[in-house]
């Protein structure tokens, strides 16, 4: 499995647990808020593979 493809899981698995999460337990469970850090660090991963370290 090639890193992209792995990261791309990675992603729409965090983001499909923060939906549902936030849907079960509300938008400002600290839950909810850590499966949203954890997306962001992922998507900012990303775009520092995409465009390179700023």
């Amino acid at each position: 499995m090639d890193t992209k493809y792995a990261v791309e899981m990675d992603i729409e698995l965090v983001r499909e647990k923060m939906i549902q999460t936030g849907l079960e337990k509300g938008l400002t469970h600290h839950d909810t808020l850590r499966l949203s850090v954890e997306l962001d660090r992922l998507l900012q991963y990303v775009q520092k593979l995409i465009y390179g370290e700023k």
